[in-house]
């Protein structure tokens, strides 16, 4: 299993934005899944993952354009 994680990009009011998450807080989003490849987790959890890049905009959690999920992001999700 890999532990890099994955960078997704994401549009909100226009502006782009640089999504990172970790490996270990994709492997934390379906731990059924951990055997898999960073993209296949990613792949599975891609709705859960913009509930909380959403929730994070919201919140103004955005610094020079990007957005950082870690595991504790995940566990409050």
């Amino acid at each position: 299993n890999s532990y890099y994680g994955i960078n997704f990009e994401a549009t909100c009011n226009g502006e782009k934005l640089t999504c990172i998450i970790s490996g270990e807080a994709l492997q934390e989003v379906n731990k059924r899944m951990r055997q898999t490849t960073a993209e296949e987790q990613f792949l599975s959890a891609v709705e859960g993952l913009k509930n909380i890049v959403t929730r994070k905009v919201l919140n103004g959690e955005i610094k020079n354009n990007t957005i950082v999920i870690t595991t504790k992001n995940i566990q409050q999700h």
